[in-house]
């Protein structure tokens, strides 16, 4: 541990202009986050103590710099190993805000210092590089995401947006972060120093070690402190871990801008002009506010017994799929057969919330399973094809209409609308549905993705039954269980009835998550932008007669 010291006050200025700070060279401890914010604790405090009131760690500290992974990647290729190095990385991230942040607070609290810490922050399974930054009285002030990651740091890092730019006024001055080759980034830069971050000057060093071993030297470091009228004042440090401080004169702020204020004097805005987003970017918007049943527990009963903790029955279970139905109907043709049909279908089905769905609650806690029921649910006259979620406590969570029924299903069925497209966060993981064609919909499962749900790889199966006549077979089943991955766990099974059966392996989430986040670091929501309206949608809205009558009493402009 080596320490870099200039604290000097320089050009004859009053001690109260002068700031110490610290920045901090040193190495993550790679999949362990507690004990590289142990670390962090002793490198603050051993700033602290003698006398530096601001601390800077480097880039992905908590978390670490994934220098010389590779993710099992290349131009086409993945292999598992990838896969399951980034679901370690990713087990390595923090959430933001989070415990780890709280504790950061804590620590720059109890030190007295302000604190710039980097770290990989993870939001749902995208990763972000991330600057934290805490002021000495304890508070998060907030953070700034890695606007581009550099070369293959794309391949596992999100890219950040307008929305975290932050310059702090602190009684420090200004804090701000550019992150890596965000200082080659010239509209960046200017952005910062339109909120009056100070200008830095560039700088470059040419003593690198290029005759060090790959496996002798991670990275070579070479942190050092410069003010912002170009003058080193402490480092660079190419040798080891440690700190490097240095007494900062904040009155070289304003005597480096006599000669050259880029957002200032020295700016041609009527030539000019640069315009900063700080809206976030997210790639889904939501408009939001918010005699089957005995043969059902026989099977949800079976299905425990063998351990399942996750139970899902298929499209239309309760009331039945009509297949073959027509319903006295054709183009513009109705009979009366068609209309009894009609109300026998009716009568099969359910209404939400009611007394059947009660009873599949109560079920779901005596096997204490999550269930998933497929039904036929009524409203009024018109039906819809629903799934209906129920939690092993016996909690009826809610239920998905399916969005747009298929083919002649128009005839019978009614359209959900957004009000329905839940993702509940279980135990068990995330649970939400696409009923049969929905899996064709790509803005649906884009939808679904942007609140977390797993994505879903397509899969065709060719081996149908094409030879099977219309009346032996009704529906051929093939039902399957597919991980995230893409690997069929179970099934397909075009045989009989039955249970089909797997373990899930709740890491194939992340581990999928490397190469293909569709809403995280594989969108593009500059330029795809998808809004979701979950308000419901009814087809005759009511407006109060108390409401008219004040509408009517209001004053008449004159």
């Amino acid at each position: 541990m080596s320490t870099l010291n200039n604290t000097t006050p320089v050009n004859g200025v009053s001690p109260s202009s002068i700031i110490r700070a610290s920045i901090i060279q040193a190495s993550t401890v790679y999949n362990d986050t507690p004990k590289t914010i142990e670390k962090a604790e002793k490198l603050i405090a051993e700033a602290a103590s003698g006398g530096s009131e601001l601390v800077v760690f480097p880039e992905a500290f908590i978390g670490g710099y994934p220098r010389g992974f590779r993710f099992g990647m290349g131009v086409g290729v993945f292999n598992e190993d990838g896969r399951d190095e980034f679901r370690k990385y990713h087990a390595s991230a923090i959430h933001v805000p989070g415990p780890e942040v709280k504790k950061l607070a804590e620590i720059a609290r109890k030190y007295n210092v302000y604190l710039v810490m980097g770290a990989i922050e993870k939001d749902g399974y995208t990763l972000y590089c991330t600057a934290l930054f805490f002021s000495s009285e304890g508070r998060f002030l907030g953070k700034h995401r890695k606007l581009m990651p550099t070369t293959t740091e794309r391949c596992i890092w999100g890219y950040g947006d307008g929305s975290t730019i932050p310059v702090y006024d602190t009684p420090l001055g200004k804090l701000g972060a550019a992150i890596c080759w965000e200082n080659r980034m010239p509209l960046y830069r200017t952005a910062l120093y339109a909120k009056d971050f100070p200008e830095h000057p560039d700088y470059l060093f040419t003593d690198w070690y290029d005759d060090q071993e790959p496996d002798s030297i991670v990275s070579q470091g070479g942190s050092v402190i410069i003010s912002p009228l170009g003058k080193v004042l402490a480092g660079p440090n190419f040798e080891s871990e440690g700190l490097i401080t240095a007494d900062l004169d904040l009155g070289d702020v304003a005597r480096a801008k006599l000669y050259f204020d880029v957002v200032g004097h020295y700016s041609k805005p009527e030539v000019f002009n640069l315009t900063v987003n700080e809206h976030p970017k997210k790639p889904v918007t939501f408009v939001s506010t918010s005699n089957q049943l005995e043969k059902a527990e026989k099977l949800i009963a079976e299905a425990a017994s063998g351990g399942s903790e996750l139970v899902v029955f298929p499209e239309a279970f309760i009331g039945g799929y009509p297949r073959g139905f027509r319903f006295g109907m054709g183009v513009g043709v109705f009979n009366e057969d068609g209309r009894d049909e009609f109300r026998k279908y009716h009568a099969s089905a359910i209404h939400v919330p009611g007394p059947e769905v009660k009873k599949l609650a109560e079920i779901a806690r005596k096997y204490n399973v999550y269930l998933v029921m497929g039904a036929i649910e009524k409203d009024g006259y018109t039906l819809y094809c629903t799934a209906l979620f129920f939690s092993s406590e016996g909690r009826f969570l809610g239920k998905h209409r399916k969005l747009m029924p298929t083919t002649t299903e128009r005839c019978i069925w009614g359209y959900g609308d957004g009000s329905t497209i839940p993702v509940y966060d279980t135990p068990l993981g995330k649970l939400g549905a696409a009923i049969c064609w929905e899996n064709r919909m790509p803005l649906y499962r884009t939808a679904l993705y942007a609140k977390d749900f797993p994505e879903h790889p397509d899969y065709l199966f060719t081996d149908w039954y094409d030879d099977q006549e219309p009346d032996s077979i009704v529906s051929q089943g093939g039902s399957v269980i597919i991980s995230p991955l893409g690997k069929v766990l179970a099934g397909p099974n075009f045989e009989s009835e039955g249970l089909i059966t797997a373990d899930l392996d709740l890491g194939d989430v992340a581990r999928a998550k490397l190469y293909f986040d569709v809403v995280g670091h594989y969108s593009k929501p500059e330029v795809f932008n998808l809004t979701v309206n979950e308000h419901p949608k009814k087809p005759v809205t009511f407006v109060s007669t108390s409401v008219r009558v004040e509408d009517d009493l209001e004053p008449q402009d004159k």
